[in-house]
């Protein structure tokens, strides 16, 4: 079976209303891709895109695994410099920096979030 990977970037999703946000996710899961966004979900998002996912779970379609990763997580031993730009940056844009990978769970075997990285093991 071939791997389909999409990369997006998260302003490009989030200027979709939240409804259409989950139904482009659904669809790209349902056409057995995974998505790797360059910034983290909102935590409200995320629970919206798995109660969203949830309605549509059947035996085709057992649902998706999500994984996300802050800025922060991704570069632990900045200095305090940095992590003070990096707060402003995120207070200023809303806070989304980051990474974050959606994939369908029939293809997604495991995801681990490590500390400084998203491991994906695929069936």
């Amino acid at each position: 079976m071939k791997l389909s990977i999409d990369f997006m970037t998260i302003e490009s999703l989030m200027q979709a209303s939240q409804e259409e946000r989950i139904n482009l996710i659904i669809k790209k899961m349902k056409d057995k891709k995974i998505i790797v966004f360059n910034g983290q979900f909102d935590p409200r998002d995320e629970a919206a895109l798995i109660e969203g996912t949830m309605k549509h779970v059947n035996k085709q379609f057992p649902g998706i695994e999500i994984c996300s990763l802050s800025y922060e997580e991704l570069n632990p031993n900045m200095s305090w410099p940095l992590k003070l730009k990096h707060r402003l940056i995120k207070l200023l844009t809303g806070g989304r920096s980051g990474i974050t990978v959606i994939g369908p769970a029939k293809i997604i075997k495991e995801i681990k979030r490590e500390p400084d990285r998203i491991s994906l093991l695929t069936k």
